[in-house]
């Protein structure tokens, strides 16, 4: 009980901790966010918890892409990434993890965007994520089960 409460202790008072980010360091970003003003581009290795929520089926031709972005998804998405995200509202959004290039549509944020002259409503703006895939064809942060009929796969 003693090494998880020092654990805990631990994660209250730094940033990192062999080196993933902490409570402490998603708290001081929001910080950092709400006092710039809005971010423009936000760069992050996991995808942001939710990415997939309102994304339109995929087209016949898209589904073996979709089938990627959805293992990507499942393994590489991160709660707290989903709240810096939707605490930064950034124009732009790119993701690093799951090796697959993708573009998810647009979608509307909550707070940001630009006021109308002639109405003075606020007309909020859109965030554009996009996933870089590996050059070298390499799904970083996946892990992909073998296939049955695979060059790994082994009879009895």
């Amino acid at each position: 009980l003693k090494a998880k409460e020092q654990r805990a202790a631990a994660l209250k008072a730094k940033l990192f901790v062999d080196g993933c980010y902490t409570p402490l360091a998603i708290e001081r970003l929001q910080e950092e966010i709400a006092d710039s003003g809005g971010v423009d581009l936000l760069l992050t290795s996991e995808w942001p918890a939710g990415c997939m929520r309102g994304v339109a089926k995929a087209w016949p031709e898209e589904m073996e892409t979709r089938r990627l972005v959805k293992v990507a998804v499942k393994q590489c998405s991160s709660a707290p990434v989903g709240q810096l995200a939707a605490a930064a509202e950034p124009k732009y959004h790119a993701v690093g993890l799951g090796g697959v290039f993708w573009r998810r549509a647009p979608w509307r944020h909550e707070r940001r965007g630009e006021v109308v002259q002639a109405t003075g409503e606020l007309r909020c703006g859109v965030c554009r994520m996009v996933a870089l895939g590996a050059a070298d064809g390499s799904r970083p942060g996946v892990a992909e089960p073998a296939s049955a009929s695979g060059p790994q796969a082994r009879g009895p």
